[in-house]
């Protein structure tokens, strides 16, 4: 059952987003990384933070075969005027880009078909409209976390 709310469009990302992301691989990295975000959040007194993660790909076959290790990324997107002075984690920006977006009311029902599935159709949209993927010095692809979901690839 696909529970997506409007078919895939372009989107321009937030104009020079910042962020701060985390990284962390293991048994249970996105659980691990998202609380992690969200304690930042509340350390900085954000009322409403806006969380956005992605998959790492870049680990070994031993890594997950083995190990059952999983890579993710977790960001914080920093308010307008918000300083971050003290802290163990670099401030990042990304300046304005183009993603084909999707969104999905319900991700969670049956997320290891309907996340995926929402990739999927970001990827034949992006072909049929003749735009190509785009990864230098900007977010790949990422996905809002919340009760329902917005997912990303940045495309040319």
């Amino acid at each position: 059952m696909w529970l997506f709310c409007f078919r895939p469009q372009i989107q321009n990302c937030h104009p020079q987003t910042r962020f701060r992301g985390l990284l962390l691989y293991g048994t249970d990295s996105e659980s691990d990384a998202l609380d992690r975000i969200y304690k930042y959040a509340k350390d900085f007194e954000i009322e409403n933070p806006e969380v956005i993660g992605w998959d790492f790909p870049f680990l070994s076959q031993e890594q997950i075969n083995v190990y059952h290790m999983h890579g993710y990324t977790a960001a914080l997107i920093l308010p307008e005027g918000l300083e971050i002075k003290n802290s163990d984690m670099k401030v990042h920006q990304q300046e304005e880009h183009n993603y084909a977006a999707i969104h999905i009311e319900r991700p969670f029902e049956d997320p290891f078909s309907t996340i995926p599935g929402a990739y999927r159709a970001l990827d034949d949209f992006m072909k049929v409209n003749g735009r190509e993927h785009e990864d230098k010095n900007i977010i790949p692809c990422f996905e809002t976390v919340g009760k329902t979901m917005d997912v990303y690839i940045a495309c040319k």
